[in-house]
């Protein structure tokens, strides 16, 4: 391979694009070659470095809840979040996400923190590399009936319960579930603690937006 000093910018452009790198390596190109283009290049890959590593650091952060489940023997630990506590028409959707032992999935976080097109992203992410997934709707009829409250903790109840694999443990936001078996552990705002939680108000909220959409249209 040629050195860096060498090669053209284009061509340090494509070998960062298709080799492994590391700090090391951008910091020694910096010092080696003093072409200004160069320096930008490699100081943009520097930032890109530094924000990969606060977002593993952030997934390891919001994993901590599973990881210590995981390490006592719990395989299965489903996250179970609601979406549309909130808002005054519409129903109440709950999902259930349970993931692979130390999945980590970028960007995840609470499903109000994320850009409309970033949720149904990574909406099919969870789906497509969840071990199971389950979503559950509750009308307005039942919120008529039985108020808001009780109405999304019908919907995480039966999303639990529509899960494939039976969870051995849920983590919870905020609420515990009454009427389940399984132990459980409610976090106060968990959908930014437990990457599970999260996965799970991603899915509930996107259900739910595309049934008010679906409504939108009639």
């Amino acid at each position: 391979m040629k050195k860096f000093t060498e090669m053209t910018i284009k061509q340090i452009s494509c070998w960062l694009e298709n080799n492994t790198w590391d700090e090391q390596i951008l910091n020694r190109i910096i010092d080696d070659d003093s072409r200004r283009g160069v320096h930008e290049l490699v100081k943009k890959r520097l930032r890109e470095l530094c924000k990969e590593k606060e977002e593993q650091a952030r997934l390891n952060r919001i994993l901590s809840f599973e990881k210590d489940l995981w390490e006592q023997g719990c395989e299965y630990i489903a996250g179970v979040d609601e979406a549309g506590k909130g808002p005054l028409a519409g129903p109440v959707a709950a999902a259930a996400v349970i993931l692979p032992k130390n999945k980590k999935i970028k960007k995840v976080n609470d499903s109000k923190q994320l850009a409309p097109h970033i949720r149904e992203e990574l909406f099919e992410q969870i789906k497509e590399e969840a071990l199971d997934t389950c979503c559950e709707v509750v009308d307005v009829s039942y919120i008529d009936t039985h108020n808001i409250y009780h109405a999304g903790l019908e919907a995480m109840k039966r999303a639990v319960s529509g899960l494939k694999i039976k969870a051995e443990y849920l983590l919870t936001d905020a609420y515990h579930i009454p009427g389940v078996s399984i132990p459980q552990k409610p976090i106060n705002k968990g959908d930014t603690k437990s990457l599970s939680i999260a996965c799970a108000s991603i899915v509930a909220k996107v259900t739910r937006d595309k049934i008010m959409e679906a409504y939108d249209r009639e």
